[in-house]
């Protein structure tokens, strides 16, 4: 999950300011573009062709989970076994010195931080720094036809946002007509594509303070996403693994 707040903004993906512009870069985490999480546990993935993704998956708890792994990207998803709707996905990159970034979160929310909670246990009535229940925060939640965007606590009425697309930034932006709120939003799965952003697929509601972002997928990725359902269907996956911890995803290899 993403936050943001009315006078500054902690995130490269979505940027909130009134008195500072935002960066256009980055992806949905928490507390800024890179989000602390366990790292993954299950088996390294064997050995393949430079560029050729390894491709490992697990059925656990209800969904199935997939790691898809280059030399220099490495992404676990989790789909809603019934619905095949993506619940989490979150990604993380290594450089050319082999050091791998954070985890960060694209689609859903990363688990509470156990370092947090451990130090919050530790020093009750602390002055611990924690987000204010007021701030934005952005989410985004897909559907098997849309990618969604909801970003909490935005008191505002409909009539005082406006949401466009940047094209040469390849962003969706959101702009509050008091200056209370902006945002620059990645659409990742297009960036990765290479489709450009089209207005005619973008919409928003606004309801109980929570601002709705409706992008309705083209049709180059509802079957790229249909294909690799039907794939996932034919790979045999392993639900006998032992719970992982939390934060992990265990996947055995094909």
């Amino acid at each position: 999950m993403l936050s943001s707040s009315s006078s500054a903004t902690s995130s490269s993906s979505t940027s909130s300011s009134s008195s500072a512009q935002p960066p256009s870069g980055g992806r949905p985490g928490t507390s800024g573009s890179r989000t602390a999480d366990h790292n993954y546990s299950g088996s390294d993935p064997p050995a393949s062709t430079p560029g050729t993704p390894s491709r490992t998956s697990i059925i656990q708890d209800n969904r199935r989970k997939v790691r898809t792994a280059t030399a220099s990207e490495e992404i676990v998803e989790e789909f809603d076994l019934k619905t095949d709707v993506l619940l989490v996905r979150r990604v993380r990159t290594t450089n050319l010195f082999g050091r791998q970034t954070d985890w960060v979160y694209e689609v859903g929310a990363p688990p509470s931080s156990s370092a947090a909670a451990a130090a919050a246990r530790a020093n009750p009535g602390g002055d611990a720094i924690a987000e204010s229940a007021g701030t934005p925060t952005l989410l985004r939640m897909d559907t098997l036809s849309e990618f969604q965007f909801r970003i909490r606590n935005l008191p505002y009425p409909k009539h005082n946002y406006t949401v466009t697309v940047d094209d040469a930034r390849r962003r969706i932006v959101v702009r509050t007509a008091n200056k209370k709120y902006f945002a620059r939003i990645p659409v990742t799965d297009l960036d990765r594509l290479g489709i450009p952003l089209d207005p005619a697929l973008l919409s928003f509601e606004h309801a109980v303070s929570t601002l709705v972002i409706r992008y309705r997928k083209p049709v180059a990725v509802l079957e790229k996403e249909r294909a690799e359902r039907e794939e996932w269907k034919k790979t045999p996956s392993d639900a006998s693994a032992p719970p992982p911890r939390d934060g992990d995803v265990e996947c055995k290899q094909q």
